[in-house]
């Protein structure tokens, strides 16, 4: 780690030579460890150590940003002339109004020492114990564990100073044998609480079950969604519909629909940047505080997210979802909660082979149980955008797509493409699980449990 104090005499110095009216220092510095693995053999082992810095000058209205890699003071220094000569060449920016002013911050805690401090013989040794179990069964394992620690501070010349240490684990396995595949991941602040074991036999087992898949007609289905399946539709949810920019300029399917039903009743969605039990973080970047914010409550649209310019444009207060200027995107929300069922409920199901219970888990046989004739998705990849406004996607299911039948997992089936408005989907909602499960957003984490939705549009059937 650099250290808060090393980093702060950076932004100092920075804040300190710059002529401009206004002047932002964004900082990051990283450590990862990563081991991956493939057929049953750790193939890569490797160590990254990053650090950057970007500078954003204010003159007048005009704006501009410069960054480096070089954080000795000859590198700052040609750094923010070029930022100086950008914002001079750049027109005026009459939307602009002011960078973050001076703030206090939600204390939260984000390190773990022993993940900073996992080495890669401990990483070996967890990844040896997951080929153990796909080796066993005559199965071929496929994945990766990373472990480190980030630091990121931010400091303007409005008096704004952050600084913020994290450490991250994660994981991900892949078991394969012949078409049969079965996933796991695991993501958390902690390495040693890592779901590893338990993942692996999830994906173990999903393999097993997956054996001589039987082709399925395209069509609208029943499904039941794992939270790795519910998760992209929330990573898209936040890219392109609680964006103000995209609100505003009428291209979000909640456009002129706040305090609207926008979805079923079921589904509250926080953005919750302080949850412990995420990857939390007490400001955006830059520098803005962030806080808990409703954004849909009982399927009704509350709130969009902000960031400093869009705030200043809109004639709104800031939200705390910034990212790092230049942003031509939009202000992002990052930890989306989706709240689970708060009604408990028991599975009495019998599985063998010494992986009871792996999966799929209570939380999915329950919403599972309720479902005459459908789908079982595991998860989806190759996820793109589709349209905007309707909020569409479309991709491809993977690792473990089940017929469904009679509130029982019947028979595997080929993987199928999927074209389906993300509002629509979640307008039919029939169950929620009670378990949230962290999983990887766009700069955060989400929590998320599965669904049982009425109806999901497959469009085509694929064998890969």
């Amino acid at each position: 780690m650099i250290g808060k104090r090393n980093l702060k005499k950076i932004t100092d110095y920075v804040l300190t030579k710059s002529s401009a009216d206004q002047t932002e220092v964004l900082l990051s510095a990283s450590n990862f460890g990563l081991t991956r693995f493939a057929q049953n053999r750790i193939h890569q082992n490797l160590v990254r150590e990053t650090s950057g810095l970007s500078i954003r000058v204010v003159l007048g209205k005009r704006i501009g940003v410069a960054s480096t890699n070089n954080l000795v003071k000859k590198a700052l220094e040609q750094t923010l002339a070029k930022a100086i000569k950008i914002a001079q060449n750049q027109r005026p920016d009459p939307d602009f109004g002011s960078l973050p002013e001076k703030t206090k911050y939600t204390q939260v805690k984000a390190f773990c020492q022993a993940t900073a401090d996992f080495s890669p013989r401990q990483r070996a040794k967890r990844v040896a114990e997951v080929i153990k179990q796909a080796k066993s069964r005559k199965m071929a394992a496929f994945g990766a564990l990373s472990n480190g620690v980030t630091e990121l501070a931010v400091a303007n010349s409005l008096g704004v100073w952050a600084w913020f240490p994290s450490t991250q684990a994660d994981f991900s396995v892949t078991i394969r044998r012949d078409e049969a595949s079965g996933h796991g991941s695991d993501l958390g602040l902690a390495v040693e609480r890592l779901g590893i074991e338990a993942e692996t036999k999830k994906a173990i087992r999903a393999a097993q079950k997956g054996k001589e898949p039987r082709r399925i007609s395209p069509g609208e289905y029943e499904v039941v969604l794992a939270p790795a399946a519910v998760n992209q539709m929330l990573i898209y949810l936040a890219y392109l519909g609680f964006g103000a920019r995209a609100y505003h300029e009428d291209r979000s399917f909640l456009s002129a629909k706040l305090g609207e039903k926008v979805l079923d009743e079921k589904i509250t969605l926080i953005d919750d940047p302080l949850d412990p039990q995420g990857l939390p973080i007490p400001f955006d970047l830059e520098g803005a505080a962030k806080k808990r914010l409703v954004l849909v409550e009982k399927g009704i649209a509350r709130r969009i997210v902000y960031d400093s310019y869009l705030a200043g444009k809109y004639g709104q207060k800031n939200t705390g979802h910034g990212l790092p200027a230049p942003n031509t995107l939009d202000a992002l929300a990052t930890h989306l909660h989706l709240e689970p069922a708060r009604k408990k409920s028991s599975f009495s199901g019998q599985e063998g082979g010494g992986l009871k219970n792996s999966w799929p888990s209570s939380d999915e046989r329950i919403l599972i149980s309720g479902v005459k004739k459908g789908l079982y998705v595991s998860r989806f990849w190759y996820v793109n955008a589709h349209h905007h406004k309707t909020l569409t996607i479309t991709g491809l299911t993977r690792d473990g797509t089940f017929k469904i039948k009679d509130g029982r997992i019947a028979s595997p089936v080929f993987n199928l493409r999927f074209t389906q408005s993300i509002p629509e989907a979640l307008s039919q909602v029939l169950g929620i699980g009670t378990r949230a499960k962290v999983l990887e957003s766009w700069l955060g984490a989400n929590r998320v449990p599965a669904l049982r939705l009425g109806k999901f549009n497959f469009t085509g059937v694929s064998r890969l």
